[in-house]
């Protein structure tokens, strides 16, 4: 079997006969390595990572034949498991113990338009920032793992957060949020809760792409914000939103008091028609135009001047000055025989 990854400049192909066959790809796309050890064969895993990486923007299938009998047993899966336990990035007895960090450079919470979404999702997912002790989840793709944090995000999500982040600076990530790239599931929570600015980082960029995604629609991306932030907002129905207990609790929160101090998200799109547009601005010039504005244009009176002589100081003043000056020249060229 082969996964084909189209990444639009190039074509790369991983043939995937045995479980290390994976880690060229786990190396390259961190967040593929959780998804790879939830599956129960190889087949069902190289199908996972071609979802997964089709989720990042990204063209990947897979082709050929599917694997004998003998290598789709449920042990391939934990062969996955096992070559994803022993990785360097899973070892967390080989990580000394997080420490705090001076400088990170984050403005204060509520400053910024996605904190008041923020605070409405982090009374929600533990009551302010009070409860951090998030339940193991029961079933799904995450089955066994456990939320981290004020805003219960999960490893994987953290590293697809960092992966993108990383990505759209061109290949520069922060130094405070590096670390984060090779820390198992308990050094991050640690790290975070003696970092509280860099999980705020983490959240801002998460909830930035969420809301960008789901152009604008907030309920929708406090929903993808439980479904998985990558959720295609045209999958999600009006019914889905209006019987969501999550997305109920967020529009509670959202009408209430936050510390935000932006009370409508400047990611809201404003669906204006051309007509309006035109209109607001001809509202707008109308009222510079009755206000006067400064202006280094004048009429030409000569090069010779007396710098001494008293006039119009203002650009208010010159203009009406220049105004009342043209009408008398237009008045003598009427008088004139």
């Amino acid at each position: 079997m082969v996964l084909f990854l189209d990444t639009g400049k190039q074509r790369l192909h991983f043939r995937l006969n045995e479980p290390e066959d994976f880690e060229p790809i786990f190396k390259m796309f961190p967040g593929a390595e959780h998804v790879a050890s939830l599956a129960a064969d190889l087949n069902e895993a190289a199908e996972a990572v071609a979802e997964y990486l089709s989720n990042h923007h990204m063209d990947a299938w897979v082709e050929g034949e599917e694997l004998t009998k003998g290598l789709k047993e449920a042990a391939i899966g934990a062969g996955i498991a096992a070559m994803t336990m022993t990785s360097p990035i899973a070892k967390e007895h080989s990580f000394p113990e997080p420490k705090p960090i001076e400088q990170v450079h984050q403005p204060v919470f509520g400053s910024k338009p996605e904190d008041k979404f923020l605070w409405a999702i982090q009374q929600i997912e533990s009551g302010g920032g009070k409860n951090l002790k998030h339940q193991e989840i029961k079933a799904g793709p995450n089955k066994g793992d456990r939320a981290i944090g004020k805003w219960g995000l999960l490893r994987p999500t953290v590293l697809d957060v960092l992966a993108r982040h990383k990505n759209w600076q061109r290949g520069k990530l922060e130094s405070h949020l590096q670390p984060l790239l090779t820390m198992p599931r308990d050094q991050m929570e640690k790290y975070f809760q003696i970092n509280p600015d860099v999980e705020t980082h983490v959240a801002r960029l998460l909830a930035h792409y969420a809301i960008n995604r789901q152009k604008g629609d907030l309920d929708r991306a406090a929903y993808s914000w439980l479904h998985g932030h990558y959720t295609d907002p045209d999958k999600i129905k009006p019914e889905d939103l209006d019987g969501s207990d999550y997305v109920s609790k967020f529009r509670g929160y959202m009408g209430g008091r936050s510390p935000a101090k932006i009370s409508k998200s400047e990611f809201q799109l404003e669906e204006k028609s051309l007509k309006e547009r035109l209109k607001d601005w001809a509202a707008k010039h109308a009222t510079i135009a009755r206000q006067g504005f400064e202006s280094n244009w004048a009429a030409d009176t000569g090069r010779k001047h007396d710098d001494s002589a008293e006039g119009p100081k203002t650009a208010k003043e010159r203009t009406l000055a220049t105004i009342k000056e043209l009408a008398q020249k237009a008045r003598d060229r009427r008088h004139k025989p």
